[in-house]
């Protein structure tokens, strides 16, 4: 104290035992750092006690007022307000000095962390409960379906001609058989795949047509006639992506990477079709964009797995064998064992027309965001290597070493250097590729402009180096993919001087209400047209289809050569074996599914009026509360959603949305039994407390409903449902918990309760 009984104070005392502030003075200048500055990163509050001044990062000093007393600086009370984040009062009648914090204590960081790790840990519960939330699974009937197609044509060249095209499908709980014919070709099998689950519907075999994943030896294995057996399904592996999949025939299929416009695909004359990229990173979604109809479109998602998902469990064991039947020359065994969590070996035997090869492979999770491959090929003296490392959702690079496309020694052995990035709106892949020939660099920059216009930019440097030579060329592709009757692309290339090479521009309409046709009848226009500037020539080619009624349809086509005419006749059924019955279906729509159901409250009563929607489909419950979609492709894990909009206030859902699965030519029952739900309302006994909430968190459904609590003590909650509930009682931050059972038709009124009901809750310690 001084003469008029004003308070000194040290410093350093009051800033490490009062405030818990960190730092230390050294030579009478002291730093000082907030609790919540861990890593000393911030700027510190400095005292210089010899020149009686102090400042926060670069703001201006100020003068302190300060007395020494026995060799230490004492400062006056009024500086620490002027230099430290506190309000300081000094009260002589009482003589009492009050320190205010205007910043979080330690204690209070730890308080927030330990909620922060609560809330986190009741968030992972929530999750974890749902990672395997039920997927109703269709019947185990056996299906048959098939359908035809005869086509009467004309054209300029052959004249008449007449064509017929067939499909059929067998279908049961665990296996599948495909077969397609084509009189068109030489050989009129088209195709045919012959599928049976094995290992618990972990596995399969398969005969006929199968397209084989790829490894770290070679490129995929695609065969007519083969035999490919696997103990294990794997998710999608990302780098190099070759899938098979089947829609409406005849349509063009958008593929989007992460929302982010990539290609055009068609589907052939049976619907089926092949996606083939490369750049495909760890996590990324694919989306299948199908035009189906005027005004219907719909959207199948594939995840692509994540970089610590291509992992074997440890202990587990994955098999491969395929071979080509038609040659018997060629085919593969694979075993691979996971020896550790993250770490999976293993040996391959390969087949070709001319050798025979041994591979031995590992792969390794080095870190989190680092995956790493690497083989061996005695016979090649060849040790092929992958690293794939994802730096955020976003960003991704792959490595690859003395890679080839295919066992033969004449192959070629490249490397290739790989980096993507996408964001909500852009994409943008970058490859570089070297090998004995020369290199290559190559980007491409994707743009969503609108939620259906799209802009691609591919640029191509290549370097030759036996001729010294390089080429370079530039294509932009403007793309309109969306959900609309009318799409299109225009692409155009230039060389690296900027000149004009080739511009190509497609087009697809699809009228019938537009086009004041009947209901049943549609017209469908493609055009497609191509200028090579190079050569100066034209072609184009353009087709008009006009669907009469669901099995009539009249196409003229042609391009510049050539100009034809058909007429098509199409017929289909599905046939369910097990039940004896037969039923006529559209011609694109022959190996499609249907799901049923009912909707019945916890007492078996049917609700009415219910809305649901599955893919791109409506239904509404009868007043039975029965409902049904009857054109559902096969899927895996589809979501039903229930719109609760048309739920009565005193119903909730339980699952929203269902997940169930679908395959071809079978029934998925699906029955929804929804909750009663009811409200409380009361009053809390609490004498203070300006900030007060009361929160009802349902211990099985892991669901939380809160209500502020009003000055005069009432609250109110609705959507409850019947269970066990943990009551929070926040008051000022401080937390009082007990728990208690509540069921109720309707309502529960006057649930009042009093703080002493709870019990407080004591913070843990870090």
């Amino acid at each position: 104290m001084d003469e008029d009984e004003e308070p000194f104070l040290h410093v350093e005392n009051v800033a490490l035992y009062l405030l818990s502030l960190q730092g230390q003075c050294i030579n009478n200048v002291c730093r000082f750092h907030l609790p919540d500055d861990i890593g000393l990163e911030k700027p510190p509050y400095y005292f210089n006690l010899n020149t009686s001044e102090c400042r926060f990062s670069d703001e201006k000093t100020s003068k302190l007022r300060s007395v020494i007393f026995e060799q230490e600086t004492y400062i006056h009370w009024q500086s620490l307000d002027e230099c430290l984040p506190i309000r300081v009062h000094w009260n002589l009648d009482e003589y009492k000095l009050t320190l205010t914090k205007l910043f979080k204590t330690l204690a209070e960081l730890e308080k927030k962390i330990q909620k922060m790790k609560k809330d986190a840990r009741d968030e992972a519960l929530a999750i974890a409960s749902k990672i395997q939330p039920q997927v109703y699974l269709p019947s185990e009937e056996w299906g048959f379906s098939s359908r035809a197609l005869v086509a009467l044509g004309y054209d300029n060249i052959e004249k008449a001609k007449t064509y017929v095209l067939s499909d059929s499908l067998i279908s049961s709980s665990n296996t599948l058989t495909q077969i397609s014919i084509d009189s068109r070709n030489e050989d009129i099998l088209d195709y045919y795949n012959l599928a049976y689950q094995t290992d618990d519907g972990q596995g399969t075999a398969q005969i006929g047509n199968v397209l084989v994943d790829g490894s770290i030896f070679s490129d995929s294995w695609q065969f007519n006639h083969g035999f490919y057996y696997t103990n294990r399904h794997k998710q999608t592996s990302f780098g190099s992506v070759k899938i098979q999949n089947s829609t409406k025939p005849n349509i063009e299929i958008d593929l989007l990477v992460n929302g982010i416009y990539r290609n055009t695909y068609n589907s052939d004359s049976f619907g089926r079709f092949t996606i083939d990229e490369q750049n495909i990173s760890p996590g990324d979604t694919l989306t299948f964009r199908y035009y189906l109809g005027e005004g219907l479109w719909s959207e199948e998602e594939l995840i692509v797995a994540g970089i610590n998902e291509q992992y074997l469990p440890k202990g587990e064991w994955l098999s491969k064998v395929y071979v080509d039947l038609e040659s018997g020359k060629s085919g593969a065994t694979q075993l691979s064992y996971g020896l550790g969590e993250y770490v999976t070996v293993g040996a391959s035997f390969f087949k070709t027309d001319t050798d025979n090869f041994i591979g031995l492979q590992s792969q390794i999770l080095a870190t989190h965001w680092l995956s790493t491959s690497l083989g061996w090929l005695p016979e090649l003296d060849l040790w092929p290597v992958e690293v794939d490392m994802l730096f955020s959702r976003h960003q991704s690079l792959a490595l690859e070493l003395n890679k080839t496309d295919s066992l033969d020694p004449k192959s070629t052995i490249y490397h290739r250097l790989g980096y993507s990035w996408y964001g909500p709106f852009a994409s943008l892949n970058l490859n570089v590729i070297t090998d004995e020939f020369g290199h290559t660099v190559s980007s491409n920059i994707g743009k969503k402009i609108t939620d259906n216009i799209y802009l691609s930019y591919r640029t191509e440097y290549q370097y030759f180096d036996v001729s010294n030579y390089s080429k370079t060329h530039h294509e932009f592709e403007l793309t309109n993919s969306g959900i609309s009757d009318l799409s299109w692309g225009v692409t155009s290339r230039f060389d690296n001087l900027g000149r004009h090479q080739t511009t190509s521009l497609r087009l697809r309409g699809d009228c019938s209400k537009a086009c004041y046709f009947s209901e049943n009848t549609n017209l469908t226009t493609s055009i497609s047209m191509m200028y090579d500037d190079t050569i100066s020539s034209f072609n184009w080619y353009s087709s008009f289809i006009l669907a009469l009624n669901p099995h009539v349809s009249l196409n003229l086509s042609g391009n510049d050569e050539s100009v034809e005419f058909t007429v098509e006749l199409k017929l289909a059924g599905q046939t369910n074996l097990t039940q004896a019955f037969t039923d006529r279906v559209l011609w694109d729509e022959y190996s499609y599914s249907k799901v049923e159901g009912r909707v019945t409250d916890q007492e078996g009563n049917p609700i009415a009026n219910v809305k649901l929607k599955l893919l791109n489909q409506n239904a509404r419950t009868d007043n039975n509360g029965y409902y049904q979609f009857n054109h559902i492709p096969a899927r895996k894990k589809i979501p039903l959603t229930i719109d609760e909009s048309s739920l009565d206030l005193s119903l909730t859902t339980k699952d929203n949305p269902v997940l169930l699965n679908t395959r071809e030519i079978s029934s998925t029952t699906v029955n929804i039994i929804l909750d009663k739900t009811f409200g409380i309302d009361g009053f809390v006994n609490i004498k203070s407390g300006e900030n007060v909430y009361i929160y009802f968190k349902h211990l099985n459904k892991r669901e939380e409903y809160a209500s502020v609590v009003e000055e005069d003590g009432f609250y109110m909650v609705e959507g409850l449902v019947e269970g066990h509930y943990m009551v929070t009682l926040e008051v000022d931050g401080n937390e009082y918990v007990k728990s208690m059972t509540l069921d109720s038709d309707f309502w529960i009124s006057d649930l009042n309760f009093d703080l002493n009901d709870f019990e407080p809750v004591e913070s843990e310690s870090l």
